[in-house]
C-alpha cells in the first residue's frame, strides 16, 4: 500500500543522520494541496506498545515529515507507550481506555497547536545514543 511504502522511506543509521530516501512525492503534492485549500496538515505518530528506546527512531521519523514541510504533534512518548495495560490484543491497537486517553490527548494538542522543533527532536536522537 501506499502507507507502507511511506513508511518504508524513513531511516535513521547508526549514527543518528537523518535522511530522506526516495520520499515519495505524494506527501510533497499533499501538503502543497493542503495549503492552497487553508488547510492545516500536521502528522502524528502513532502510539505502540514499544520500549523507549525507540523513542529516536521515531524523532528520526519527525524529522523527516518537518524537512518537508510537515509539522508534527508534540507527543513525550514519541509513539512508544509502554503501559501493556492501554492496549487490547496487539501492539497497535490501543484498549477502549487506551483509546480515549489517547483521543484526548490528541484533541488538546490539535487545539493547542502543539508542534516538535527540530532542535527537541535532535536533542531526543543525541541522548539516545
Amino acid at each position: 500500500t501506499e502507507q507502507s511504502a511511506i513508511i518504508k522511506t524513513i531511516s535513521c543509521d547508526e549514527n543518528s543522520e537523518v535522511e530522506l530516501k526516495g520520499w515519495p512525492s505524494l506527501l510533497k503534492d499533499l501538503r502543497n494541496y493542503c495549503e492552497k485549500k487553508d488547510i492545516n496538515l500536521v502528522v502524528y505518530i502513532s502510539r505502540a506498545h514499544k520500549a523507549s528506546s525507540e523513542k529516536k527512531r521515531n524523532a528520526a521519523a519527525a524529522l523527516c515529515f518537518m524537512k518537508i514541510g510537515i509539522p508534527v504533534l508534540k507527543d513525550p512518548y514519541l509513539g512508544c507507550w509502554e503501559d501493556a495495560e492501554m492496549f487490547s490484543d496487539t501492539s497497535l491497537h490501543l484498549s477502549i481506555e487506551g483509546g480515549r486517553i489517547f483521543s484526548e490527548f490528541i484533541a488538546l494538542q490539535l487545539k493547542n497547536q502543539q508542534y516538535w522543533n527540530k532542535d527537541e527532536l535532535e536533542q531526543i536522537i543525541k541522548d539516545s545514543k
